[in-house]
């Protein structure tokens, strides 16, 4: 979001910001947090106005304030007051924060985690003409999916689902593989769940990383090839997922796909069992080794 201005549009704005005008007092908020060629970013010139428009119980500006405190753009980041101010201008049904406070009550973050609420707002934001809408109908199909909130529903699970994993959303591509996997509704179909398993993958969702490892080691929907699992569970265990960490570690240990390497069993097990993964936990003791 980018305002092309010059002096005197800055000037005239801050005239009529000055004596109290809320939109001249976000749009300068905005100027000043994005820059441009004529305006240097100025992350506390923008919390200045921002405030002044936040004060006065402007919604946009209250979006922004919590965007401010969440990214720790010109202040501290803050989650818990992020938070709040996502949560007031929800409250004026500003589309944007809804998805943000939805987001935030799924997490757990700024807030007690309540997926009772996160489902409400992410409800609300899905029928909103926001970028974010898709992705709300994604943690819709979800919690539908899993019964996060709500009372799992399988049909509505896939109905969100694959609308979201359709225009490329991975966690739904992900979840919609699971769907596939199990047999939920649909079909039980190996090679569909790998479909989307992959799409996920090759965006960079480390659970589709992992389950993708999974069917190539087991030859499930795709011709077995134990290298390429390792590959998937390589990429998923690098960024911390215990389950690929727990899945390498086996690998290593048995030299499938990979040369036999016991160190890198006993160091792969050992990130995941410090992340409390039980199997890793009691593979390290049945050996021996410690966690």
């Amino acid at each position: 979001m980018i305002d092309i201005v010059d002096d005197n549009t800055i000037r005239g704005l801050k005239k009529k910001g000055n004596n109290g005008d809320i939109e001249a007092q976000y749009r300068l908020g905005i100027i000043y947090h994005y820059g441009n060629k004529k305006v240097a970013r100025n992350y506390s010139e923008a919390l200045r106005w921002f405030r002044m428009a936040s004060d006065k119980g402007y919604a946009p500006a209250q979006y922004m304030l919590g965007l401010m405190y969440y990214n720790g753009e010109g202040l501290l980041e803050n989650y818990e007051e992020a938070f709040n101010f996502f949560l007031k201008s929800a409250h004026q049904a500003y589309a944007s924060a809804q998805f943000k406070v939805a987001c935030m009550y799924y997490d757990g973050k700024g807030t007690d985690k309540n997926d009772m609420e996160a489902f409400k707002w992410f409800s609300l934001s899905a029928k909103r003409d926001i970028p974010e809408a898709i992705e709300a109908k994604a943690r819709l199909g979800i919690m539908y999916h899993r019964g996060e909130g709500i009372s799992k529903n399988y049909d509505e699970a896939l109905k969100f689902l694959r609308e979201a994993a359709e225009k490329n959303i991975a966690e739904a591509q992900c979840e919609l593989g699971v769907m596939y996997y199990n047999g939920y509704v649909v079909p039980q179909d190996n090679a569909e769940a790998v479909k989307w398993f992959r799409k996920a993958a090759e965006q960079g969702h480390i659970t589709a990383q992992c389950n993708l490892g999974f069917m190539y080691e087991n030859g499930d929907g795709v011709m077995q090839d134990k290298a390429e699992a390792v590959k998937w569970y390589r990429k998923a265990a690098g960024r911390g997922l215990a389950l690929a960490q727990s899945y390498l570690g086996v690998m290593y240990y048995n030299g499938e796909g990979v040369p036999k390497n016991k160190d890198e069993a006993i160091k792969w097990w050992r990130e995941a069992a410090r992340q409390g993964h039980e199997y890793a936990q009691e593979a390290l003791e049945d050996i021996g080794y410690s966690w």
